[in-house]
């Protein structure tokens, strides 16, 4: 009979031993997608973007780790702080936001990505990003403009698609319309259950209801030569920017002209491509000049008031500002086309600072909308605006408090 000798081992761990694998734990999470400057408070450009995907995280725990990074003891605390957040702090998916496409939704090319961020040092949350290029149904092959509707869902007019998409919360294509007068559609907006769409091919406006129904008949034969931009106020009167005859225009719900906006005589400047046009809260008309590179401010009777912006890449400066918009609060955000990013400034035209930029993954922004509850819906491309991505703008930092990432 054999007889085997064992050899008892010590396998208790000491505190400092216990410490070091507790670190390659959380450096086993944040090593594979988290970029250098999310670990290293110390670096200057840490405060550009700090983010961390925390839905993510229970899948990151069994990833293995591509590069092992050296950090500070501070650095391993600040990390271990949001590893061990509670659960109700955690953003989770849910089932309004699945990621597998359903039966009978799926697009060319299945481009619903939903992803969530965590909010620091003041910058917008990524909501939820949808839409490709493509021609079927749901792809976007040059998003124009867009709108929020209701209950998450918004309308993107496609230049080149020449049709208008409807979007579901979850970013699926729920309705598409097109016709032989949806030629080239780019300017939307809302007047309460009612859809306004220029159209450049026909130079026109369109009336529509949320289902496709035409309500009334189009207007704008002969008073247009590239009709854009489009806005409603609240006592019904539509505003038009038309960029070929270099004017904005203001006429009655029927349609029929009724004054010109114009900037005072003694300005430096007139209009040279008034591209795009929103009413504030406030009831000020507020255009984007691509041409100048400027935004101008208008009373609700068109009187002007202030103008701002100039051309440049600096904080408050514009390349060729497109799509704009207004919070509820009369703030004013601005899609700034060249420089890849959105501008945020206070109702008086002050710069506040950059909401989003190209390391958000903006690129040539167009068409921008915001909800009443205060999410940024934003059309963007590198060559064209095929994809949308959604930006919320409340941070959820804790169970019981809302912080607003913009306040002044």
């Amino acid at each position: 009979m054999l007889k085997h000798n064992f050899t008892s081992f010590d396998f208790s761990l000491s505190d400092k031993d216990m410490e070091k694998i507790e670190e390659k734990q959380v450096m086993e999470v944040f090593s594979t997608d988290v970029e250098q400057k999310c670990i290293y408070p110390s670096n200057p450009k840490f405060k550009e973007k700090r983010s961390t995907s925390f839905s993510l995280l229970p899948f990151r725990l069994k990833q293995k780790s591509k590069r092992k990074r050296c950090v500070s003891t501070s650095d391993i605390a600040e990390i271990e702080e949001h590893v061990s957040e509670p659960e109700s702090d955690k953003v989770m998916l849910s089932d309004d936001f699945s990621t597998s496409s359903s039966e009978g939704e799926d697009s060319d090319c299945g481009h619903v990505n939903i992803s969530f961020e965590q909010e620091v040092n003041g910058h917008a949350l990524l909501y939820k990003t949808f839409g490709c290029h493509g021609t079927r149904e749901g792809n976007i092959k040059d998003g124009s403009d867009i709108s929020y509707l209701d209950k998450g869902r918004c309308i993107v007019a496609d230049l080149l698609n020449c049709r208008l998409n409807i979007f579901s919360k979850s970013g699926r294509n729920t309705l598409t319309i097109q016709n032989e007068d949806t030629i080239e559609p780019w300017g939307i907006a809302i007047h309460e259950d009612i859809v306004l769409v220029t159209s450049r091919r026909k130079k026109l406006v369109l009336k529509l209801s949320q289902t496709g129904d035409f309500e009334e008949s189009s207007f704008g034969d002969s008073l247009f030569q590239d009709p854009c931009g489009i806005a409603t106020t609240q006592d019904h009167r539509i505003i038009i920017t038309d960029i070929q005859a270099m004017k904005v225009s203001i006429h009655d719900w029927s349609g029929k002209w009724l004054d010109d906006i114009c900037l005072p005589d003694n300005h430096d400047l007139q209009f040279k491509t008034p591209r795009y046009v929103t009413v504030s809260p406030l009831g000020d008309i507020i255009v984007s000049d691509s041409g100048n590179h400027q935004i101008y401010i208008f009373s609700s009777s068109g009187n002007f008031k202030k103008t701002f912006g100039c051309y440049g890449s600096n904080d408050g400066q514009l390349k060729v500002p497109y799509g704009i918009c207004c919070d509820k609060f009369g703030n004013i955000f601005v899609a700034d086309h060249y420089n890849d990013r959105i501008s945020f400034f206070s109702k008086d035209g002050e710069f506040v600072r950059q909401v989003v930029t190209k390391h958000d993954g903006i690129f040539h922004p167009q068409g921008i909308s915001i909800s009443p509850d205060m999410k940024l819906f934003i059309t963007h491309g590198s060559l064209k605006a095929c994809e949308v991505k959604v930006f919320n703008l409340i941070s959820r930092f804790k169970e019981k408090d809302v912080i607003p990432v913009f306040h002044l």
